[in-house]
């Protein structure tokens, strides 16, 4: 989701895991996270080109 966007920022908020009031917090993802194992949402930091459709 690209965050310059009007709600860009709830969206970094809510899919923070060190977040006050996101959904970590609110145990929202307790089905996808096992304690020791990585956090289930991803931080894309660069562009990144999609996949090209197999013809």
């Amino acid at each position: 989701m690209p965050t310059a966007q009007r709600a860009g920022t709830l969206a970094v908020y809510l899919l923070e895991p060190h977040s006050d009031d996101g959904f970590c917090r609110w145990q929202f993802l307790d089905g996808a996270i096992t304690t020791g194992e990585l956090y289930p949402v991803h931080r894309v930091v660069g562009s990144a080109a999609a996949p090209k459709k197999a013809e």
